[in-house]
C-alpha cells in the first residue's frame, strides 16, 4: 500500500492535534463559582448564612463578578458580608428585593484555590422550594491579560417548612417559657435545652429584635412570625415571665399596639389558636429605657488656659436602667474618638493641639441609644496673658521690658554721675585759674 504525500501530511496533522488536545495546559482550565451549602431545609422565620464560593480550577485569578438571583417571596436578605478572599472591590456587595450582586478582587499575585467571597444571611419568609442562581459570572486571570476563565456557577436549593399550631394545650397548665440565660441554673438550662420552645423571631416598631436590645422608644408596634392555620391572636404585656393571656380575642393579625410604660424590663405574651383551640403561649423579653445617661462634666488637669498643647482631662457619668454603652470625644466637632469603652473614670490626652480657642465635647450613649453630652473649651496659648506684648513678631514680657527699663535708668543715672562730677570739676579747675591770675595782677 502506498501513501500520497497529501494523505501523509494529513496524518501527520491529525495525530499532532490529537496529543496536544490530549496535554493538559493549565491555560484550558476553567474558574468556576458556586453556592454552599447547596441544599437545605429551612422553617419560616429561621434565617440561614449561604457562602458565594469561588474555586479557580488551579489559576490565580485577580478579579471576580456575579449576581445571585434568589425567590424574593420566600427569602428575604438580612444581611450581606464581604470577609472573604477579596480585598479590592469595584462595586461594593448590595442586594435587591430578588438579586445580590458583587465585582471585586485580589492584588497580584492574585489567589488560587477554593474560598469564599462574600456571605449572605438569608431570612425564610414563606414555604416552598426557594432555588438560587449565578448569573453574569465573570473570572478574570491574573495574566496581565485580564483573560476571562469564567467555567460556570453552581446555585442551591432549600426547601422551607411552614411552621405547625402546635397541639392544644389547656389554660390551666402552666406556661413554658425561656428566662434571661443569665439567670437560669444548671439545671434549668439542661431542662431548657431538652423542652422549652425557642422564641419566634419578633419585631418592634419594624426592627428585628434580638430580646436582648434596649430600645428608647415605647410607643410604636410589635408584629411576630404567625404559625400557620392560626386564625385568632390573645395577648398580654406586663412586667411577668410567664402569664398566660386568657382565650379574649385580642386579633386576626401577628401585629399588637406597645402599650406605654416606664423604664424597665417588659415581657409581652402571646398565644396563636383556629376556630377550636388555642396553642401554648410564647414570651418575648422587651426592655425599655427612654432616660439619657446622668448629666456630667469635663474636668481639665490644667486650667483652661495653658501652654500644654497636649491637654488631659477626664469624666464620668452612669446610666440607671440599661447602663452606658460607649463616649464618644469630639474636638472643634471633629471625632476623635469615635467608641470609648466605659470605665469608673475615663482618662483622655489628646494628640498636639493648634494654638487657641478648642471646644471639647463628650457624648455619653446608653445601651437604648439615648445621649447626653458635655462641653468645655481650653485656650492653648504661646505665650501667657497679660504677661507682656509683641513688638512685630517678638514678643516681650513685661519683665524683661522692666529689667531694660531698669538698666537704662541706672545708665542714666551713672551717666548723669559722671557728667555732673566731670562739670564739678571743671568748675573748680576754672575758678582756681580765675584766682591766680588775679593775685599775679
Amino acid at each position: 500500500m502506498t501513501f500520497s504525500k497529501n494523505s501523509t501530511v494529513f496524518t501527520f496533522t491529525l495525530i499532532v492535534g490529537l496529543l496536544v488536545w490530549l496535554i493538559p495546559s493549565s491555560a484550558w482550565a476553567m474558574a468556576t463559582l458556586g453556592l454552599s451549602p447547596a441544599t437545605g431545609t429551612m422553617k419560616i422565620g429561621e434565617t440561614k448564612t449561604v457562602a458565594v464560593a469561588i474555586n479557580t480550577g488551579g489559576v490565580a485569578i485577580n478579579a471576580a463578578q456575579a449576581t445571585v438571583t434568589y425567590p424574593g417571596d420566600k427569602l428575604e436578605v438580612v444581611s450581606v458580608s464581604k470577609g472573604g478572599i477579596f480585598t479590592l472591590w469595584t462595586s461594593e456587595p448590595s442586594y435587591s428585593s430578588s438579586t445580590i450582586s458583587f465585582s471585586g478582587g485580589v492584588a497580584s499575585p492574585g489567589y488560587s484555590g477554593h474560598g469564599t467571597i462574600i456571605s449572605i444571611t438569608f431570612k425564610a419568609r414563606a414555604n416552598g422550594s426557594a432555588v438560587l442562581s449565578v448569573v453574569g459570572g465573570k473570572i478574570l486571570a491574573n495574566d496581565g491579560l485580564g483573560t476571562n476563565i469564567y467555567g460556570g456557577a453552581a446555585g442551591a436549593t432549600y426547601n422551607i417548612a411552614a411552621q405547625t399550631l402546635p397541639p392544644p394545650v389547656s389554660v390551666e397548665n402552666k406556661a413554658k417559657y425561656i428566662k434571661p440565660e443569665e439567670t437560669l441554673t444548671e439545671e434549668e438550662k439542661t431542662t431548657a435545652e431538652k423542652t422549652l420552645p425557642s422564641p419566634m423571631p419578633i419585631t418592634i416598631n419594624g426592627i428585628q429584635s434580638e430580646q436582648k436590645q434596649w430600645y428608647n422608644n415605647d410607643d410604636g408596634t410589635i408584629s411576630f412570625d404567625p404559625i400557620v392555620g392560626a386564625t385568632r391572636f390573645s395577648w398580654s404585656y406586663d412586667d411577668k415571665l410567664d402569664t398566660v393571656p386568657d382565650d379574649t380575642v385580642e386579633g386576626t393579625n401577628n401585629v399588637a399596639e406597645l402599650p406605654n410604660s416606664q423604664d424597665g424590663i417588659w415581657y409581652f405574651h402571646v398565644k396563636s389558636g383556629n376556630d377550636t383551640s388555642w396553642g401554648e403561649t410564647r414570651h418575648y423579653t422587651i426592655m425599655i429605657d427612654n432616660t439619657p445617661p446622668k448629666v456630667f462634666t469635663i474636668n481639665l488637669n490644667a486650667d483652661s488656659i495653658t501652654k500644654n498643647r497636649r491637654p488631659t482631662f477626664n469624666f464620668y457619668t452612669a446610666d440607671e436602667t440599661s447602663g452606658i454603652d460607649f463616649y464618644t470625644v469630639l474636638v472643634d466637632s471633629q471625632v476623635i474618638f469615635a467608641k470609648i469603652t466605659p470605665a469608673k473614670l475615663t482618662n483622655i490626652t489628646l494628640d498636639e493641639q493648634s494654638y487657641g480657642e478648642h471646644t471639647i465635647t463628650v457624648l455619653a450613649l446608653d445601651k437604648a441609644g439615648n445621649v447626653t453630652d458635655a462641653k468645655t473649651t481650653i485656650t492653648i496659648v504661646e505665650q501667657w496673658p497679660g504677661v507682656g506684648f509683641y513688638l512685630g513678631i517678638i514678643f516681650i514680657t513685661y519683665y524683661w521690658l522692666a529689667i531694660v527699663l531698669f538698666i537704662l535708668l541706672i545708665i542714666v543715672l551713672v551717666y548723669l554721675w559722671i557728667f555732673g562730677f566731670i562739670h564739678k570739676r571743671r568748675s573748680v579747675h576754672l575758678h582756681n585759674h580765675k584766682n591766680t591770675k588775679t593775685h599775679t595782677k
